[in-house]
């Protein structure tokens, strides 16, 4: 059930985006026993079933579950809004089932590219420290434009 630890890309004033390994891994293998506060966490079980630390509260599209893919889909969009609203607080945009952060749907191809698309196969976890910092950078970036 290991898979190889990955690190989220850390933005840094005036460089572009780079995977950078920071002290602590920010995205990191774990065993599905494992239930850190303060990330959200994935795992395949024995059959390959992915499972989630959190339940699926936006659905973009009817019928489509978020799902770790390795290309960008719109299963892994939607994985990907998921996880950027457990840290953005905003409820302001609508989508076909339920209010999500309009930054989040605006995030969710950056995150995923940087991201996620290349999370471990078998069970990874993302900090929200990591992820506030990720966002935080993505927005200076935005902003010094």
């Amino acid at each position: 059930m290991d898979a190889r630890p990955v690190s989220i890309p850390r933005r840094r004033e005036g460089t572009v985006s780079s995977r950078v390994r920071l002290s602590t891994p920010h995205i990191t293998r774990l065993r599905a026993v494992e239930a850190p506060a303060g990330a959200v966490r994935a795992w395949r079980d024995e059959n390959g079933t992915e499972h989630f630390s959190f339940p699926q509260q936006i659905w973009l599209y009817p019928d489509i579950r978020m799902q770790a893919t390795p290309e960008y889909s719109r299963a892994a969009e939607v994985l990907a809004v998921n996880i950027l609203a457990q840290v953005l607080p905003e409820r302001d945009y609508r989508v076909w089932g339920g209010v999500t952060s309009s930054r989040a749907v605006a995030l969710a191809r950056l995150f995923f590219d940087e991201c996620l698309a290349d999370l471990p196969s078998v069970a990874w976890r993302i900090d929200f420290d990591a992820l506030k910092e990720w966002i935080a950078g993505c927005e200076g970036k935005r902003g010094r434009k």
